[in-house]
This record gives C-alpha cells, structure tokens and sequence, in this order.
C-alpha cells in the first residue's frame, strides 16, 4: 500500500486525500443518523416525548 500510494503524483493524492475526507464524513454521518435514529426509538419505548427546542418552546408558552 505504501508503495501504491507513494507512486501517485500530486494531482492523485489529492484525488485520494479528498475521497477518504468524503468517505469519513459519510461515515460520521451514517453514526450521526444512526444515534438519532436510537435515542427516537429508546423514547418511544419508555412512552415518551422527546424534548427537543419546539417542545421546550411550547411548555414556556404554556406555562405563561
């Protein structure tokens, strides 16, 4: 591998440095969603709402 990426010129390695950047932002991404996804569902089985800053806006305009 270090001899495969050692034989790229300047052009490729900036090609390869700029897909593994979108690979890993993918990847952040993917865990970003995935976490989300999990907390929604932990929520919905305890039977409860998650509170998020639209929820926290209408309990301040409730409670006035």
């Amino acid at each position: 591998m270090e001899n495969a990426i050692g034989a790229l010129d300047t052009q490729g390695a900036e090609q390869l440095a700029r897909a593994f950047i979108q690979y890993f932002q993918l990847v952040n991404l993917a865990e970003q969603h995935h976490r989300t996804r999990r907390r929604r569902r932990d929520y919905a089985r305890a039977g409860q709402v998650q509170e998020g800053p639209f929820a926290h806006e209408l309990g301040r305009i409730g409670a006035t």
